[in-house]
């Protein structure tokens, strides 16, 4: 059996129960009308449709739950189900027939599933005890007298933009109407005393323009932030309202002095937990971002690799000036995760235990990343102050790339700069460097790689950005 005939039941005014089997997946028209004393019914999973006035005036019937997979309710389906107290209507049913629920007057909530079209002529009129209501996004027309004399209704709250709505939808009903933000409604009261308020709006809702990198001044930095929301009325048109720092938002800055990553905060005012953060870089004075090292200046920065000047030179990076074989070693040991030394004795003589580049010059001649002066006026020295140079550079970086990959080295055994024959102590690392696109030696045409000029700090975490990454 795959339904229940047409009345079947009618008027069985004596049954109190009743099982549906499994296999029915339609209950025809009137098939439980008029039956005064049903006060239980289980409806099976595989029922989809549930027909005209198939339930109505089941006087007794206090609870059901409509089942997932039934798609329509059928005109006057539950009409004058006096007792009628709960319902469950679940996301399946796409439509609901009028007067499906009129004259329910003890049903006091309902939701109604995202995905209903419209709520027909008289659905649920005479609900006289329903409190609260939910119109879903989906609904776009509620039909005459849908929720007429529903006296206890105070509470409608609608989901989407403004339905359709027949004149005497609500008819007698004195109650609060909200609607979101972002839809404009016409705010009618439909024949009823209907009192509407806009809800708040959503930053998620909004757009957020504005936010740019600032360059260092050495002051508190802010943002000319503009917000926007667009509002739909209901033939499609838009408006775009700009919302007001102070009236609608509120800004909180954190860390927006220094040169690094800062952050915005802004807070709806209609909503305290509706916030959003946005990032926002304050860079060197001498680094903006459209510098071509910009990109390794600042992921050595927010690394912790490398820092700007402080003093009377706060707010520069120095990228054009010469960098030390001290410095060059820091921003390698801090690359590595600055690891501690296995010694804690001095090994070269300008570079005593209480020197700030001790831990990183040891680490980096423990590592045999350099070997420091071996002979000449400097021998025993590391040179820690002397200017690194760039051949010197690449060395300390293959070297330290031999850290984690030991057959780190050329692949070719050519002379590709002018100033670097293949005798030269340094070959090997450039060679190795340019294969591996870590330099490109100079572009002025000269065809030389610049080995003895000294590197520059820019030039430094450029390399050290391409060998990491």
């Amino acid at each position: 059996m795959t339904s229940i005939g047409e009345g079947a039941f009618y008027y069985c005014s004596s049954l109190t129960s009743i099982t549906i089997p499994d296999s029915v997946t339609y209950i025809s028209d009137h098939t439980f009308n008029n039956c005064t004393s049903l006060a239980t019914v289980n409806i099976p999973e595989s029922v989809t449709g549930i027909g005209a006035n198939a339930f109505s005036e089941c006087s007794s019937l206090t609870a059901i739950t409509i089942p997932d997979g039934v798609k329509r309710i059928e005109p006057g389906a539950f009409m004058q189900c006096y007792r009628l107290n709960s319902i469950t209507i679940p996301d399946s049913v796409e439509s609901i027939g009028e007067y499906a629920f009129s004259q329910c007057s003890s049903l006091s909530s309902i939701t109604i599933p995202e995905g209903i079209p419209t709520i027909g002529v008289g659905t649920f009129l005479s609900c006289s005890s329903l409190v609260s209501l939910t119109i879903p996004k989906s609904v776009n027309n509620i039909g005459w007298f849908a929720f007429e004399d529903c006296m206890r209704l105070n509470d409608i709250t609608f989901c989407g933009k403004e339905p359709a709505i027949e004149q005497d939808s609500f008819n007698n009903v004195t109650a609060t109407v909200s609607y979101p933000y972002k839809y404009i409604y016409s705010e009618s009261d439909y024949s009823g005393n209907l009192t509407w308020i806009r809800q708040p709006y959503a930053l998620s809702d909004t757009m957020v323009t504005g936010i740019t990198e600032k360059a260092y001044t050495g002051n508190a930095l802010t943002q000319n932030i503009k917000i926007t929301t667009d509002r739909e009325y209901p033939d499609g048109r838009q408006e775009t309202v700009v919302l007001a720092e102070g009236t609608d938002y509120t800004t909180e800055y954190i860390n927006n002095k220094d040169v690094g990553m800062a952050k915005v905060r802004i807070t709806n005012k209609q909503d305290s937990e509706d916030h959003q953060e946005y990032d926002f870089r304050i860079v060197f004075k001498d680094v903006p971002s459209v510098h071509s090292f910009s990109k390794a200046v600042y992921w050595a920065v927010d690394k912790e690799i490398a820092k700007g000047y402080t003093g009377n030179r706060t707010g520069l990076y120095g990228v054009n000036d010469t960098i030390t074989r001290g410095q060059v070693v820091m921003f390698l040991w801090r690359a590595a995760g600055r690891p501690e030394p296995a010694g804690s004795s001095m090994i070269f003589s300008d570079v005593p235990i209480t020197h700030s580049f001790y831990k990183a010059v040891q680490w980096a001649y423990e590592n045999k990343i350099t070997t420091g002066y071996k002979s000449g006026p400097n021998a025993g020295k590391f040179g820690v102050n002397d200017n690194c140079t760039r051949g010197q550079i690449v060395t300390f970086m293959l070297r330290y790339k031999r850290l984690s990959d030991p057959g780190a080295g050329p692949a070719g055994t050519g002379q590709t700069f002018n100033d670097v024959p293949t005798s030269h102590s340094f070959y090997k690392a450039i060679q190795w460097a340019y294969e591996n696109k870590i330099t490109t030696g100079y572009k002025d045409g000269s065809g030389n790689f610049g080995v003895n000029d000294s590197c520059t700090r820019g030039q430094c975490v450029t390399f050290l950005y391409r060998v990491v990454n």
